[in-house]
């Protein structure tokens, strides 16, 4: 599978190495240490992209410190025309991706002369009231130059928020 782990910009290198590092002690399916080769990873500005397993892909979401986001890469299509946009969001699988009554939140990103009115883009394939577009988000519609990619997120909140105090207390005062 196809997935983009996201870090601060500036930071690729060195979730690179984080990863190389991580990479041996991830589990594969039989849960036995990972033996498969390490992967070629296409490093862009904020995201580093590559192919791996779905299992390894959903652990690093959490072992890596730098990730914030891990996605899986469900659909990615070179695209002509506003038409085919609609047809393949249209045929996207949202039905067999998400459980039946559950509310689906999209992020959309637009960045193409072919479909640039996002409002739009929402009123004509995401009326349905499963859709909602709140954070943290489900799903990323992206739409740069002439490739569409619907990306899932596999991270939920993101990662560096997880776990802190849900509660704090009063700090003590210290007269002196």
């Amino acid at each position: 599978m196809r997935i983009a782990v996201i870090t601060q910009p500036g930071f690729e290198t060195e979730l690179l190495a984080e990863l190389a590092e991580i990479w041996p002690f991830l589990l594969q399916k039989n849960l036995q240490t990972n033996t498969e080769a390490w992967p070629e990873w296409d490093v862009r500005r904020g995201f580093i992209e590559g192919e791996v397993e779905i299992f390894q892909a959903l652990q690093i979401n959490f072992f890596s410190r730098l990730a914030s986001r891990v996605l899986l890469r469900a659909l990615t299509k070179k695209v002509t025309s506003q038409a085919q946009v609609f047809q393949h969001l249209g045929q996207f699988p949202w039905q067999q991706t998400f459980e039946k009554d559950q509310k689906i939140s999209l992020k959309i990103d637009l960045q193409s002369p072919l479909v640039n009115n996002e409002k739009w883009l929402k009123e004509k394939l995401f009326k349905e009231s499963r859709f909602v577009f709140t954070k943290p988000y489900d799903a990323l519609i992206s739409l740069r130059g002439e490739w569409l990619q619907v990306s899932l997120n596999s991270s939920g909140e993101h990662l560096h928020k997880r776990g802190g105090l849900k509660a704090r207390g009063l700090a003590p005062l210290r007269e002196t």
